[in-house]
């Protein structure tokens, strides 16, 4: 340092160099400084003289040069900080590394201030992301420390996201009363995501739906696979279970209605009409999730004097509900005509004046030629 500069050949030192025929040898000594600690100048000039004035010249003189070419050094027991690696948070929230402050006064120098300036590096993202400090140390000669110190840290982002506080997933829903077709859509990915919150930002969402069964008994799950920007998936992944069936019987189509019984049909039993078709009655309803099943049952009851013949229909869809009560349509009747002369017969004549004794009257047609006339 110029503060260290060397102090020239004292006046004693000189004068003990030199002799004089005549007197003594009388030296003053005079300092000139120049520079600064990384150039500086002194030179030392030396007036040398005898007892009567004479004087030696040139003047000799005595230069020192130099400056300041060391870098600053860790003071006695300091050391750098380390950095981190494997921290577990975004890259927002790297650490901030030591200040320019903090490293400065680590280090000192042999002539004076040590200056710092810090350089941040970074590297990657939120998944796997380094920071790097680098500081250059210098002192006011632009002597640095090398290699340059550094300080790093190291992480990821290794949380899968979470529910808000206070969200709950959508509940399971069963005994739904409904075909499969029908089947609740599950919440949206949106729905879901909107649920959740991640520590470094994004919340991804991607659905599946599985749906098994049919309509007298189906289920229909979705599943949702939730990760971050990072690729941290939550575990186990959420899932909402829809579960139901075809509970209702199919029912009568509007405007439609089922044929009237009909009474006092004046035929014979044999004559009974045969009740609506099993196709008739089947298009007279619906069903909300497809088929209608129609099978009839006939009961015949009484004689030709009186009969009753009822059709019974029973009504299901594809899963067994049944109309109830069942529809009926009963005819009922009887024979009231009296027998009939067939075609072109004509009862016996009758005869009169006869001539013959009342025990002689003839015998008339008998039954079976009567019968025989109808």
């Amino acid at each position: 340092c110029k503060a260290n500069a060397p102090d020239g050949p004292s006046r004693q030192e000189i004068a003990a160099l030199y002799e004089d025929d005549c007197s003594n040898v009388n030296v003053t000594r005079s300092i000139s400084m120049i520079g600064d600690d990384c150039a500086w100048t002194v030179t030392y000039e030396y007036t040398i003289t005898d007892d009567c004035g004479n004087e030696v010249t040139p003047k000799p003189i005595v230069t020192y040069s130099g400056g300041d070419e060391d870098a600053p050094t860790l003071k006695a027991m300091a050391s750098i900080p380390e950095g981190q690696s494997g921290i577990n948070d975004c890259l927002d929230n790297a650490p901030e590394g030591p200040s320019e402050e903090e490293i400065g006064e680590l280090f000192e120098d042999d002539c004076g201030t040590v200056n710092v300036t810090r350089t941040r590096t970074v590297s990657g993202n939120d998944g796997d992301w380094t920071v790097t400090y680098e500081y250059t140390i210098e002192d006011d000669c632009g002597n640095e420390v090398m290699p340059k110190p550094t300080v790093t840290y190291s992480g990821s982002d290794d949380n899968a996201p979470t529910l808000k506080p206070d969200a709950e997933l959508p509940e399971d829903v069963d005994g739904i009363n409904d075909c499969k077709a029908n089947a609740p859509d599950g919440p949206s990915e949106q729905e879901i995501a909107d649920l959740y919150e991640d520590d470094c930002g994004g919340v991804n969402v991607s659905r599946t739906m599985s749906m098994r069964g049919d309509d007298c008994e189906w289920s229909v799950t979705y599943e949702y696979t939730i990760t971050d920007d990072s690729g941290n998936e939550v575990t186990p992944k959420p899932t909402v279970t829809y579960s139901g069936g075809d509970e209702d019987a199919p029912t009568l189509l509007p405007g439609a209605s089922l044929p009237d019984d009909i009474g006092d049909i004046n035929d014979c039993k044999a004559n009974a009409p045969d009740g609506p078709s099993t196709r008739e009655i089947a298009a007279l309803y619906e069903d909300d999730c497809g088929t209608v099943n129609v099978s009839r049952s006939v009961s015949m009851t009484g004689d030709d004097c009186a009969w009753t013949v009822p059709y019974e229909y029973t009504i299901t869809d594809d899963c067994g509900n049944e109309v109830t009560p069942k529809p009926s349509v009963t005819y009922s009747g009887s024979d009231e005509d009296a027998p009939t002369l067939l075609p072109d017969a004509n009862l016996p004549d009758d005869i009169r004046d006869i001539n013959d004794c009342k025990a002689n009257a003839p015998d008339g047609p008998s039954r079976q030629e009567i019968a025989a006339l109808y």
